[in-house]
């Protein structure tokens, strides 16, 4: 999983859950505690780390949760109230994506979370992980324009638009090219001539058949 996608999927639980994001600060003017939902702030909502530990023991484990239950990393006057550390603890040098063994260890203040909180943001995480479009970027149409023109500038002789090219050669053989022609939309038309003709048609249904009918539509 890439870390910009753990990133982004963090950004989006804070903007789903806004206490997550509420800061907590005392006005001295008006002499009352306070509460103001903060905006969501790309990776600048919630604190961030990124440790590389090659293949950790289970005492650094400890001491490192250790040190983040124990570290004042909130500040509840600007709304950050949660903390992500990433830990990179396998043999792969690659420090734009996580792999199997690594750790996500999340930290959240308690003025904010509980321990019945833990499985709500669990899912709400992975919620939003998988709301997120994949990685793979689209392909835009300059992308399709760029195909087209080498393939023009270089066409094989079985190349699919060369046939293209053959097909459209045969079929408008013998039209001429040079003449304007109008289009339907764009072509005149005799609205205001009248014919003055009609024609009309008048004909008798028994009323057994239109009975029959009936029931026939019913049934």
């Amino acid at each position: 999983m890439s870390i910009e996608r753990i990133r982004s999927a963090i950004t989006a639980t804070l903007e789903e859950h806004t206490v997550l994001r509420t800061a907590i600060y005392f006005d001295e003017e008006q002499d009352q505690l306070k509460q103001e939902v903060q905006p969501v702030a790309e990776n600048n909502g919630y604190s961030s780390q990124l440790t590389k530990k090659s293949v950790p023991s289970i005492d650094e484990i400890r001491d490192l949760l250790k040190n983040e239950f124990i570290n004042h990393f909130a500040k509840l006057n600007y709304g950050l109230v949660v903390r992500c550390h990433l830990v990179k603890v396998g043999i792969y040098n690659n420090m734009e994506n996580l792999f199997a063994n690594d750790l996500i260890i999340f930290i959240l203040h308690r003025i904010a979370f509980d321990y019945n909180s833990a499985g709500p943001l669990i899912i709400a995480f992975i919620q939003a992980d998988d709301q997120i479009k994949s990685d793979v970027p689209c392909v835009q149409y300059i992308d399709y324009s760029l195909y087209e023109h080498l393939q023009w500038t270089n066409p094989n002789q079985d190349a699919k638009i060369r046939q293209a090219q053959q097909f459209w050669s045969r079929m408008m053989d013998g039209y001429r090219l040079s003449e304007k022609h109008s289009l339907p939309i764009t072509s005149t038309r005799p609205t205001q001539k009248r014919s003055g003709r009609s024609n009309s048609i008048s004909f008798t249904i028994d009323s057994t058949l239109v009975k029959s009918q009936i029931e026939f539509a019913l049934s």
